[in-house]
């Protein structure tokens, strides 16, 4: 794989629990480590059940669809629990899909949390379950899930599009768009 390809990574914005009832999703185009091409944001339900239809659309009706050669993310849910069903976003918008996550998910915790506590839980957790396990990468010490794409390759995507620490700069700026906009819009709520 080239070393300055597009791709995306997307992140949301932080919400206030029991309170909002929907956060800002931002999806950052990059060429490698340092070269923006695009960002886009919406709005999704928090704890959305199909959160993957926003994504979708996002990815599918933007400029930059054709360019984009991955999609970076940093869990298997968006916006609280809103599950992302990633198989059909791999198959919908025919682009390698890499989770990249910081350490070893606690499924039962996660299952436990699903079941108790979110609407439709339960289809909800058979869809993290039909998900391939996280391998632990010792290279970036990191754990990587990934769709459509050899993981020596998505170690090697990651690697090149990653400046600073371990986290790929278009999911530190999608991250950083998201924490910015919360912030500001909770600093002038009145």
């Amino acid at each position: 794989m080239k070393k300055q390809v597009p791709i995306v990574g997307i992140d949301d914005g932080g919400f206030r629990l029991f309170e909002d009832k929907e956060v800002w999703i931002f999806a950052v185009v990059m060429k490698g480590a340092s070269h923006v091409e695009g960002i886009m944001q919406d709005k999704i339900l928090i704890d959305s059940s199909d959160p993957s239809k926003i994504l979708i659309d996002l990815i599918q009706n933007s400029i930059h669809f054709q360019q984009i050669h991955a999609i970076l993310l940093k869990g298997v849910t968006i916006g609280g629990f809103g599950v992302l069903d990633l198989n059909r976003i791999h198959e919908t918008l025919n682009k390698p899909i890499i989770v990249i996550i910081d350490r070893e998910p606690q499924l039962e915790e996660i299952r436990e949390a699903l079941l108790k506590n979110v609407p439709d839980g339960d289809s909800k957790w058979k869809l993290i379950s039909s998900f391939p396990k996280p391998t632990y990468e010792k290279s970036l010490n990191r754990f990587i899930q990934c769709w459509g794409i050899q993981l020596s390759d998505a170690v090697e995507l990651i690697k090149h599009s990653t400046k600073v620490g371990k986290e790929p700069e278009v999911l530190r700026i999608a991250q950083f768009l998201g924490q910015s906009y919360y912030k500001y819009n909770e600093r002038n709520k009145s």
